[in-house]
């Protein structure tokens, strides 16, 4: 069974791969820059986002050893774990409480979210499946 988000960081805590960025950060560029530069050193989590009261978290799934530990399978396991879960999906399942549902926003914004610009010639912030998945050229 895979880690719920709050267990993953929590595991990822303990081992010392996450670390906390508690100087202010720009979304715009600033916290892509630090990602970069972190490489596939630990997770970063920005504790204070300029314009925004929450926090962003990245590099959670910057190599295989990481996706392995949240999936709770070795690497060399990982490739099989994903095919068998792709081929059987697992059934929503309805509860009545959630810990999704602990802040209720009345009247949502997007606007409040802290949402990164990552390159130069991007429109502007927007939202995406939260990873970026590329290959080296050289590699």
């Amino acid at each position: 069974m895979a880690l719920g988000f709050r267990e993953y960081l929590e595991l990822l805590e303990g081992r010392g791969a996450l670390r906390a960025v508690e100087t202010s950060v720009d979304p715009k560029f600033e916290v892509s820059a630090h990602l970069y530069l972190n490489g596939a050193g630990p997770a970063l989590r920005f504790e204070r986002v300029a314009g925004s009261q929450m926090r962003v978290v990245g590099n959670l799934l910057c190599s295989r050893e990481r996706i392995a530990l949240g999936l709770q399978c070795t690497v060399a396991q990982l490739q099989q774990k994903i095919v068998a879960a792709i081929g059987a999906p697992m059934e929503p399942k309805t509860v009545q409480s959630a810990p999704c549902q602990e802040v209720v926003e009345e009247k949502p914004d997007l606007g409040t979210l802290p949402i990164p610009t990552f390159f130069e010639h991007e429109t502007g912030p927007y939202l995406t499946a939260g990873i970026i998945a590329a290959r080296d050229v050289e590699t």
